[in-house]
Order: C-alpha cells, then sequence, then structure tokens
C-alpha cells in the first residue's frame, strides 16, 4: 500500500516538473528569438551609422540592446543634410516590434518565417535609406550596392545561427548573449579610401523632395495561431494528467488517513491482547 502511495506521489511531481520545464523551454527559445532581432536591429543600424559618415557613434553601440541603440542615434546632431536621423529611429523601431510578433509558445516555422521577413525588410529599408541622401557630390553609403550583400550575409549567418538555437529541444538552453556572438566587433569597421573618409561636414548637402524616401512600416505577414497546435496539444495533455494526479493526490490523501487508522485500531487491539 505505501509503496503504491510512494509511486502516485512521485508521479504528480513528474507532471509537474514537465510542465515547468515546457514553459521554461519555450520562454528560452523566444528570449534568443528577441536577442537575434536585437542583432540584426544593431548590424543594420551600425551600417547606416558607417554609410552615413558616423563612425564613431557606431562604435559606441557596444551591447546591440535596442534602448542603447535608440539613446546613440539621437545623440547624433545632423547638419546640412537633415531627417536621416529620424529614419534610422523609425527603422530601429520598427525591427524591434517583430520580438512580439513571435508568442512565446511559437513553434519553429513561426520563428524561421519571422526572421526570414525581417531580413529581408531590413536589407531593403537600409537600402532605400542610403538612396533616400545618396548623390555623387557626397560619400554617403559608398558602395551601397556591396553594403547591402555585406549584410544580407550578416543577416543570413545571425539567422541560421538562431534557427540551429531554436531548434535544439533542450528545456536549459540559454538565450544568446548580445555582446558575445551575434554583437558587432568595433573592428569590423570598413576602411575606405582617404577620398571616401572625407570630413562629413564638408560632403552634406541639402536633399530635395524627390530624393527623400520615408521609412515604410512592415506588414506583419507572420501568423501568431500557425504551428501552435502541437504545444496546445502537448500543454493539454499534461494539464489533463495533473488534474489527475492531483485526484490521485487527494485519494492518496484520503486512504492515507485511512491507513492511519487501521494501523491505530491493530496497535489497541494488540495492546489489549
Amino acid at each position: 500500500m505505501h509503496s503504491k502511495l510512494l509511486y502516485i506521489n512521485s508521479l504528480f511531481f513528474y507532471i509537474l516538473l514537465l510542465i515547468c520545464q515546457l514553459s521554461s523551454a519555450q520562454e528560452a527559445r523566444h528570449d534568443i528569438y528577441s536577442e537575434a532581432v536585437d542583432n540584426i536591429n544593431c548590424k543594420a543600424i551600425k551600417l547606416l551609422l558607417r554609410g552615413y559618415d558616423r563612425p564613431f557613434t557606431a562604435k559606441n553601440i557596444k551591447y546591440c540592446a535596442y534602448n542603447e541603440i535608440v539613446g546613440e542615434v539621437s545623440k547624433v546632431q545632423e547638419n546640412q543634410i537633415k531627417g536621416y536621423v529620424d529614419m534610422f529611429l523609425a527603422l530601429a523601431d520598427n525591427i524591434n516590434s517583430y520580438k512580439t510578433r513571435v508568442p512565446t509558445d511559437a513553434a519553429y516555422d513561426q520563428y524561421a518565417n519571422s526572421l526570414e521577413e525581417l531580413s529581408s525588410y531590413t536589407v531593403k529599408q537600409f537600402t532605400q535609406i542610403c538612396e533616400a541622401f545618396r548623390s555623387p557630390e557626397n560619400t554617403i553609403c559608398v558602395k551601397l550596392s556591396q553594403k547591402a550583400l555585406n549584410l544580407e550575409a550578416d543577416l543570413n549567418d545571425v539567422v541560421s545561427s538562431t534557427l540551429a538555437k531554436i531548434n535544439v529541444a533542450d528545456p536549459s538552453i540559454m538565450p544568446v548573449n548580445a555582446n558575445s556572438e551575434f554583437a558587432t566587433d568595433d573592428s569590423e569597421i570598413e576602411v575606405t579610401s582617404s577620398d571616401e573618409t572625407a570630413d562629413t561636414y564638408n560632403y552634406e548637402v541639402e536633399t530635395t523632395a524627390n530624393n527623400t524616401e520615408t521609412t515604410t512600416t512592415p506588414t506583419n505577414s507572420t501568423s501568431n495561431s500557425k504551428g501552435r497546435g502541437t504545444s496546445w496539444w502537448v500543454i493539454l495533455l499534461l494539464l489533463g494528467l495533473l488534474a489527475a494526479m492531483i485526484w490521485l493526490f487527494k485519494r492518496n490523501s484520503e486512504l492515507t488517513e485511512k491507513v492511519e487508522d487501521v494501523e491505530m485500531l491493530l496497535k489497541a487491539l494488540t495492546q489489549k491482547k
């Protein structure tokens, strides 16, 4: 009798542990995804800052956190060319919004679709922002095609590494450290020719209304319901098992009390003999 009761108790706590591990794994995967969004944001904004001759501002972004990106970009003082700081900030905000577009219990496909969409959107917006103020008279985003290709390759690396981590079905997954693997190394600041690195203030020119483009907000094509069936079925199954365990635990308590009563009765009868 006691061995059966012990088995029921062990099973009850095992089910609770499974539910906790499932929740922990889901949160860890979403943390990894959020870190990837920050790093995509960081790579794009840093490259834009360098393209607009603001390498020192790019260098000051150390840990690729959204608040730090916004804080450093907001410090940029515009001169003859006006409006690009607002475009940078709008892009950073739109990229950061992807963190909430995927639910915590999302399936692998949802993470993959969201990151691939974000990567494509970021490269497109980077190109548009560069072209908005670029002209033969200044050094804004020199060799734009090559810069866009490099950014696309960097973002593909981020996406691939992130999805590999998300795909690991281990509850002990730890979030990616933003300043360890994906954080942009300041040593990666590209070296340009002497004519390309002339003082930015001498090269800035006023833009006309015709060459100014605004950053568009991406449409949310990632479904928040696609691929969630498996996770929900697992959770419902575990909750059903938990409910059964609670009922068994209650029965266990009742049986334990009855066993104790019988033991006391037997002890009393033995003493009388």
